[in-house]
């Protein structure tokens, strides 16, 4: 009978990781929060420019921040529709004028593919090669430390 304690070890280990996984990783209601670094724009490899562009993703905004200046670009509202396949998200600028930029996204890893129409176009319905954006999901230490870059 020593089968019983086995299976009921295993059974704890196995709630153990699920429930220690899950307390890391993304919201599931909306995979999108926390900060992201830009890693790639379109064709260009944002990792050797001289700023650092970060977005943090709010329960209702996304804050576009240059890390290098230590200055915020923008603060703008979004929302999702994670039952659209590929997922959507519609950002909207308020700047000198209201700019709704339709989009799709997808989480691989721990990147983030975002491919948005600006000035008006329609929501884009694919992911075309080399033509969105890519983002790296950062881990944010302590109070105090810096993000993982």
């Amino acid at each position: 009978m020593k089968t019983i304690p086995i299976i009921r070890s295993y059974f704890f280990a196995v709630a153990f990781i699920f429930l220690s996984e899950a307390s890391w990783c993304a919201d599931s209601e909306n995979p999108l929060l926390g900060r992201w670094l830009i890693q790639r724009a379109g064709m260009h490899d944002a990792t050797k420019l001289l700023m650092k562009i970060e977005w943090e993703f709010t329960d209702d905004k996304v804050i576009v921040r240059d890390i290098t200046n230590k200055e915020e670009v923008s603060r703008n509202s979004y929302k999702v529709d994670l039952t659209k396949a590929p997922k959507w998200i519609t950002v909207t600028v308020v700047d000198i004028v209201t700019e709704v930029r339709p989009g799709i996204f997808r989480i691989v890893g721990d990147e983030l593919h975002l491919k948005q129409e600006v000035e008006g176009g329609a929501r884009p319905t694919v992911f075309p090669q080399n033509g969105y954006t890519v983002m790296k999901r950062q881990k944010i230490k302590e109070e105090g430390q810096q993000a993982a870059l």
